[in-house]
């Protein structure tokens, strides 16, 4: 999926290089699949008065229609990265929480390895969203995630 969607937006030749990039990761074990959030967006939380951030609309999404269905806990911290763009601390943070809550260590490498997967779903989610006619604005928000993909292969590079 996110070999074809990258394709799809970006071109083979970028798509060539995420395949290489996918290539270059050493092997997955198996992870624990769990019941995720699988949507990280902005718009589903809500800042509290005190200035605590409450998560909105996560009950379901891992029963939706779509690819990713349940996944382990480090697709909705690559989603967390990708949608807030986490610095590097915030990230550290956000991974600690997670361990505290889940009682387990989040896995750096499954995480780098889900993030381009996580921003190539939601591109070409929006793609379809955006040419059905179902959502307007400037810049689409395929163009946003295409945009991500871009830089993280740009990064990836280096």
């Amino acid at each position: 999926m996110a070999l074809q969607n990258c394709s799809e937006a970006l071109g083979p030749s970028r798509a060539a290089e995420l395949r290489q990039w996918f290539e270059t990761r050493p092997p997955l074990h198996a992870m624990r699949r769990i019941e995720i959030d699988g949507r990280l967006h902005a718009w589903e939380f809500l800042v509290c008065p005190d200035g605590t951030m409450l998560k909105t609309d996560g009950l379901d999404h891992c029963r939706s229609h779509d690819l990713v269905g349940c996944q382990s806990i480090e697709w909705d911290v690559a989603g967390a990265v990708v949608e807030h763009s986490l610095s590097h601390d915030e990230l550290l943070t956000l991974v600690a929480c997670v361990e505290a809550a889940m009682h387990c260590p989040v896995d750096f490498e499954l995480l780098w390895y889900l993030q381009p997967c996580y921003v190539a779903f939601q591109m070409g989610l929006w793609a379809m969203a955006c040419h059905a006619g179902a959502v307007s604005g400037y810049p689409p928000p395929d163009r946003l995630y295409e945009a991500a993909l871009s830089r993280f292969l740009d990064q990836a590079r280096t």
